[in-house]
């Protein structure tokens, strides 16, 4: 068959070494360039690790001053990638944070008495706290079968109506009451 002028002519790769070699190469030369690409990243992702681990606790741990808390507190404010960009969300945003990170340090007390309440939480408390008290001011006792008036409050309803200490419960609303049943109120 005749060859025409404009075809390219194409060495043949089975029975050419050069063509060979040089396919070879180029596939190295790919593999060289990822390989480096992949070590740049590692010692880059590396060294940013070092340099965070650095400010964030190049404190002594006899340091006091909350200098890895006001470091990590930086590198949120400063590098956190989904933080508000609002002025007004990013306030409360680092409210938040301040916030957490008190009930973080008190729940590291294990303390169950210590604990923090956010703001919400302390409010309804606080205005829990300013009611008046609804009981009638006694502490019941359970002495075998009888429930017994333990103490009363000075300034409570019960003291008001005369009730004493030591006076044994035996109705309420005009029903009988039994120590040990569910009958017997409390306060």
């Amino acid at each position: 068959m005749a060859q025409r002028s404009n075809d390219p002519v194409l060495p043949e790769t089975d029975n050419d070494p050069r063509a060979a070699t040089q396919q070879g190469l180029g596939f190295v030369h790919y593999l060289i360039r990822i390989t480096a690409m992949f070590l740049l990243v590692l010692i880059a992702g590396f060294g940013a690790g070092v340099l965070i681990e650095r400010n964030v606790l190049d404190a002594s741990p006899d340091d006091t001053s909350f200098e890895n808390l006001e470091a990590v507190s930086s590198l949120i404010e400063n590098n956190y990638y989904y933080r508000p960009t609002e002025e007004s969300s990013e306030n409360g945003f680092i409210q938040r944070l301040e916030q957490h990170a008190i009930g973080g340090m008190l729940t590291s007390l294990d303390d169950e008495y210590t604990r923090y309440l956010m703001p919400e939480a302390a409010q309804v408390a606080s205005q829990e706290l300013q009611g008046e008290y609804g009981g009638l001011g006694v502490e019941l006792e359970v002495r075998g079968d009888a429930l017994v008036i333990g103490r009363v409050s000075p300034e409570g309803p019960a003291a008001r109506a005369g009730v004493r200490a030591g006076e044994v419960v035996l109705r309420i609303d005009n029903r009988p009451v039994r120590a040990g049943t569910d009958s017997a109120p409390t306060g």
